[in-house]
């Protein structure tokens, strides 16, 4: 490891780079709650849109009702992962899983680079080879930082 791994190490204390399963159990926990939230947007659009097709030729809405439960995941999984990170230097899941995101040298990130990490999450999971490559990163790498990590110099932690 070099020096700002070390210097990494001292700024954290007693924080340790987290593994594999508890950053994948947190992924899960954090699709458990993204995706109720956004069906939920997807449906609120697709009602709006429906009602206003009223007296009106129905049929088109059918493809544009499917896309509209699509539309919500982006923003509100950015906003998800980028509120969290940036105020709490977690989320739900992660939190769950007593995990934390910070800077490569410990200290905690300010709104732009947790959104930047949070654009990269949603790109790498939009993604099957990103996902994966980042898992294989996170599993085989001694900091245990995935692709977004890398990426945004940051890396997730266990306190």
């Amino acid at each position: 490891m070099g020096s700002n791994a070390s210097q990494a190490e001292n700024n954290l204390g007693d924080a340790a780079p987290a593994g594999f399963l508890p950053r994948f159990a947190a992924f899960l926990i954090d699709g458990a709650l993204l995706i109720p939230l956004t069906y939920f947007s997807g449906t609120l659009l697709a009602i709006v849109a429906l009602f206003s097709r009223v007296g009106g030729n129905i049929e088109p809405i059918n493809d544009i009702i499917g896309l509209l439960f699509a539309i919500p995941i982006i923003p509100i999984s950015l906003l998800y992962l980028t509120l969290g990170v940036a105020v709490w230097q977690t989320t739900a899941g992660k939190r769950l899983a007593g995990l934390y995101v910070v800077t490569n040298d410990g200290s905690e990130m300010g709104g732009g680079r947790a959104f930047a990490r949070a654009i990269v999450l949603v790109v790498s999971a939009a993604t099957v080879v990103g996902l994966v490559v980042s898992g294989i990163m996170i599993a085989a790498r001694e900091d245990r930082r995935g692709l977004n990590d890398v990426i945004c110099g940051t890396m997730v932690v266990r306190r």
